[in-house]
């Protein structure tokens, strides 16, 4: 590898021996300078590749850092300005597994986490997840594809989703609870985010795309911006509840989310295991789509549908 090459090296990247060693076909685009890679886990073996010659090199969590920050880069040019309708193939399958950079891109556990979320008022500690399929959202909190990936750097927006009422857990069963002042925290790479809620609002399925675009040309210029989505009332799930939040100082002593079963908790428990019992009948007849854990795809199948 040339000199010239060898500068072209991402800052972070750190070659495990004098000279790269050749070891095969990488696989997956990264989002710049012509460098594609294999498994981005850091303090690993991991495969580079520049003009056609595959080296190696150790994965720094700086350098994972650095990808992401490269792939919210071209959300403009991959998606137009845009938060995609319907993130999906010719065949309806979902675009999003088939974007190798970012699956990769912050998933540093080898399981698709690329972070994690807390919100100690409602006892909310997850993990955040790469798209918002159904075996993500069975488990935790998905990231919607197509917008930023939680880095936290200046003008970026990113969308977080999860179940409400469901089998899955609490989730985001209590995020009604939130208001504007209040706050979360996101744990990206060991870096702590703080973020204080600005907004909190209730909307139709059909003008979610809408929104979460004007929520995001609000907050172009500015700090970091997160909106967390679910579905509202429980169980009902004919409206979106949208709780915003823009970055902010993190104190020196993050409160850890309460595991205590309080009131709040129990009442809301005791009400879902009523309205599941209620509602037995009618989910033999209707399937039920992204609120209660059917298919979930696309924006316009994750954020328009409804049960």
């Amino acid at each position: 590898m040339s000199s010239a090459d060898k500068a072209l090296i991402p800052e972070g990247y750190v070659m495990k021996d004098k000279e790269p060693t050749i070891i095969g076909d990488a696989s997956a685009i990264y989002p710049g300078k012509g460098w594609t890679t294999g498994v981005a886990v850091p303090g690993t073996m991991t495969r580079y590749n520049y003009n056609g010659s595959v080296v190696q090199y150790e994965l720094v969590p700086k350098a994972v850092l650095q990808w992401a920050r490269a792939y919210n880069g071209t959300l403009a040019d991959r998606f137009g300005g845009g938060i995609p309708a319907d993130a999906a193939d010719e065949q309806g399958n979902p675009q999003e597994l088939a974007d190798a950079a970012y699956m990769r891109a912050l998933s540093v556990d080898g399981g698709g986490a690329m972070a994690r979320l807390s919100i100690p008022k409602i006892s909310v500690n997850i993990a955040v997840y790469h798209t918002t399929l159904d075996d993500v959202l069975s488990k935790g909190v998905g990231h919607i594809y197509g917008t930023a990936l939680p880095v936290g750097d200046p003008h970026t927006y990113t969308v977080l989703a999860a179940h409400s009422g469901g089998v899955q857990g609490m989730l985001f069963t209590r995020l009604s609870e939130m208001r504007q002042g209040d706050v979360f925290y996101l744990d990206v790479l060991g870096g702590e985010q703080g973020y204080r809620i600005t907004d909190v609002r209730t909307i139709t399925p059909e003008r979610m795309e809408r929104t979460l675009q004007q929520i995001r040309d609000a907050h172009q210029s500015g700090d970091a911006t997160v909106t967390m989505v679910t579905c509202t009332p429980i169980g009902v799930n004919t409206d979106r509840l949208l709780v915003t939040g823009v970055r902010a100082p993190v104190p020196q002593s993050i409160p850890a989310a309460s595991t205590q079963r309080d009131g709040t908790l129990i009442a809301v428990g005791v009400g879902v295991a009523v309205f599941a019992l209620a509602l037995a009948a009618a989910i033999v007849v209707r399937r039920r789509s992204w609120c209660g854990g059917e298919r979930s795809a696309g924006m316009a199948r994750v954020l328009a549908e409804h049960a």
